[in-house]
């Protein structure tokens, strides 16, 4: 019976076996990318104008408007879910590489550096938001690789 709980249930939620720092670290990427992305859509005019001042994507501009907000929403309801929570945390982390990169590109390569974030995120100057995003993308890798030593299996 352990087994087929196990195999059902394999983070543990069956037994009670939650790992309180794992649910933690979910519950703010969560929080991160549910507030990035109501605040992006809430003033989506000025998210899709700033999208399309900025350099080497505003050809996309206009896919990345809906994109985006939309990636982090379905994101964050995948990890609300312990089935899907796994799939949600490597979204989160594959995006918060992106943006991540992109920045890095910003600081290195180009003058021209409008901020596209939403909400108070868009106060912090470049190189803190490229920390505040390192440490979250930190935070989801190191959350699916307790979720991988939990299940013993990386999918």
């Amino acid at each position: 019976m352990k087994d087929y709980i196990l195999k059902v249930f394999p983070e543990g939620k069956a037994s009670g076996q939650q790992n309180p720092i794992l649910e933690i670290v979910v519950f703010f990427c969560i929080l991160l990318f549910a507030y990035a992305a109501f605040s992006k859509l809430m003033d989506f005019g000025s998210f899709s104008q700033q999208l399309a001042r900025s350099p080497y994507i505003s050809s996309f501009s206009s896919a990345l408007a809906w994109l985006i907000p939309s990636a982090e929403i379905i994101s964050a309801l995948m990890m609300a879910w312990s089935q899907t929570r796994k799939y949600g945390l490597y979204i989160f982390a594959l995006l918060m590489a992106a943006f991540t990169i992109y920045i890095a590109v910003m600081l290195l390569f180009s003058s021209n550096t409008p901020c596209v974030c939403g909400g108070v995120i868009s106060g912090l100057g470049w190189f803190y938001h490229m920390i505040f995003n390192l440490g979250f993308l930190i935070l989801g890798i190191s959350a699916i690789r307790t979720i991988y030593k939990n299940t013993g299996h990386p999918y």
